[in-house]
């Protein structure tokens, strides 16, 4: 269920893909869509995964850290999910580039963090459906080495359509390559014959 959220008027607009401001959606599920934050409030949420010799920044015992850091889904092979983050990408250090992103008509955010390093990045944005997203790739990309799973399933699909692709131009030059090949026979048979 979708309706108009209440708020006391501190809150960034909200750009439409056209550039026009809308109405924040309200959503029954607030928990897992409704979060209003603040990007210095995430920044210190995000610091606090780390595992920094700051005690005071930590919310959860490093034991704890470990275990949502552990693989519990997969796709493909592929580690998606530990228990609350996402498992972006292989950090090269054992671990992953954690976080966790949200998406609505126009709207996209995202928090990654390598554990390994301390280096993350915080992405809220507006007018757009994936630029956070997007970004955040690319800084994942920057920062290991590795695609994340969002580079990897948008690239699914384009990989599948090359591949296609290829195999119908080499089925038309296959075609072709026999076709003069037979054409070349029957011109040497007239003239032998």
């Amino acid at each position: 269920m979708v309706r108009e959220q209440d708020t006391d008027g501190n809150v960034a607009e909200y750009f439409a893909a056209d550039g026009n401001t809308k109405a924040y959606p309200y959503y029954s599920s607030l928990a897992a869509t409704g979060l209003h934050t603040t990007t210095s409030d995430m920044y210190r949420f995000v610091a606090s995964q780390w595992d920094s010799d700051e005690a005071s920044a930590r919310i959860l015992l490093p034991q704890t850290q470990q275990l949502m850091r552990q693989t519990h889904a997969s796709m493909f092979g592929l580690a998606i999910w530990g228990a609350g983050p996402m498992l972006f990408a292989d950090n090269n250090a054992g671990g992953f580039i954690i976080g966790h992103g949200g998406q609505s008509p126009s709207l996209n955010t995202t928090a990654r963090l390598n554990p390994d390093t301390g280096n993350g990045i915080v992405i809220f944005e507006t007018g757009n459906a994936s630029l956070a997203s997007d970004i955040a790739s690319q800084w994942t990309l920057w920062e290991t080495g590795n695609p994340d799973i969002y580079i990897l399933r948008n690239a699914l699909p384009v990989m599948f359509k090359r591949i296609l692709i290829g195999y119908v131009i080499i089925l038309l030059l296959a075609f072709t390559a026999g076709w003069q090949l037979r054409r070349q026979w029957r011109s040497l048979r007239k003239h032998v014959l």
